[in-house]
């Protein structure tokens, strides 16, 4: 951006301040209200509201007459957000809008973004005074516009736009390869591709090959309470630290806060809450402080066969047996929970295939990265349509 000041300015060009009644004229709109429309997505014109979302469109509607209709090719305005967006067709408005038209000629959707960056910048001063003094106030805003030969300068104003909008883009492409790395990491996957196990388990899911077997958590897992300070909230956490404390909360992964303690518990297991609903089920993977009334699953044997992915299959499993069966009157405790039946994969021997829901679960894990790299190259293609 600098460059571009820098030649714009070496070029003779220079910025002055001007006044916005010297280049708008502002006009209320023939108003109505859209229960005078039949809207429609493949209808031709916008129908603007005091909306500040979808470029303040609330969508789109047929020709109805002259009279209301309003010219694009303009800024329109609504009175209560005050967000300006620029209206490329003709339209029809709602209540409390108005329209901004240039006195100038040359005024198209990428020039006129420069000035709408100026008008939103005041959007807070004009939304704080009556409604009845916007014209005055609009004409009076002050804008800083360049000029070259003394000629108002839209060919400056395009490339400033347009330097903004790239610089937009190279910005999305960076965050998209920093993103993909962190998920990477996190995962420890080189990519996300799909290795072969991984598309065979897939496929064994979806075509209803698996073998499954209902197994009682009991006989699985110990439950226990986790291991607490037993402090108050205030003593607990009265120095912020990077120790996890899994409390009774279904929000956060459990996590009610960070403090600068020992861990209580080992990371690498599941807890629940036994004084909330069944929506309190997490799996924890770093080492953290139990809380009081948390129930942690213990392994009844040093099964190494327990890691992160047979866990989060598991877990999935634990959350769809508890689903709807507990709520403030019927307490989820560690008993009842113990007592519970999960349905797991079982191999030709019928036992636990610890193998087939790791495999599974990384399949899973690869594919919701790539559906986060396609959402956001979707965001990066987009923009480069909006801006091109």
């Amino acid at each position: 951006m600098q460059e571009l000041n820098d030649d714009f300015i070496a070029d003779g060009g220079t910025f002055k301040q001007c006044q916005a009644k010297d280049y708008f004229t502002v006009k209320c709109n023939p108003q109505l209200n859209k229960d005078s429309f039949v809207f429609n997505n493949t209808n031709e014109y916008p129908y603007f509201t005091r909306t500040v979302l979808n470029n303040g469109i609330l969508g789109y509607v047929d020709y109805l007459d002259e009279e209301h209709k309003i010219k694009g090719n303009s800024i329109a305005v609504g009175m209560l957000g005050m967000q300006f967006f620029y209206m490329e067709k003709d339209f029809y408005a709602g209540q409390f809008t108005k329209t901004i038209f240039p006195k100038f000629d040359g005024l198209n959707a990428t020039n006129a973004q420069y000035f709408i960056s100026w008008f939103n910048k005041s959007s807070l001063y004009y939304a704080s005074k009556l409604v009845r003094d916007f014209e005055t106030l609009f004409n009076n805003t002050v804008l800083l516009l360049p000029f070259k030969d003394n000629v108002l300068s839209l060919d400056y104003m395009e490339k400033y736009i347009r330097e903004l909008e790239l610089a937009r883009i190279r910005e999305l492409e960076l965050a998209r390869i920093r993103e993909l790395v962190a998920y990477l990491e996190v995962c420890g996957f080189k990519d996300y591709t799909l290795s072969k196990e991984e598309l065979s388990a897939i496929d064994k899911f979806t075509q209803g090959r698996v073998k499954y077997k209902n197994y009682m958590i009991g006989k699985l897992f110990n439950i226990h309470p986790t291991k607490s300070y037993g402090y108050t909230n205030t003593t607990l956490f009265e120095k912020q630290g990077n120790v996890p404390v899994v409390v009774n909360s279904s929000m956060s992964n459990g996590i009610g806060g960070y403090v600068d303690r020992k861990p209580t518990e080992q990371g690498n297991m599941i807890t629940f809450s036994d004084t909330t609903t069944s929506d309190a089920i997490f799996y924890q993977p770093d080492d953290f402080i139990g809380y009081s009334h948390v129930q942690g699953l213990y392994p009844l044997s040093d099964n190494n066969d327990w890691k992160e992915e047979t866990l989060l299959y598991f877990l999935s499993c634990f959350r769809k047996s508890a689903k709807g069966r507990f709520d403030y009157a019927t307490k989820f405790n560690r008993k009842i929970a113990m007592g519970m039946n999960v349905c797991l994969p079982v191999d030709d021997r019928g036992k636990i295939d610890y193998k087939f829901m790791e495999t599974y679960i990384r399949a899973i894990e690869k594919q919701c990265i790539k559906n986060v790299v396609a959402w956001k190259d979707k965001i990066i293609q987009t923009t480069k349509e909006v801006v091109g």
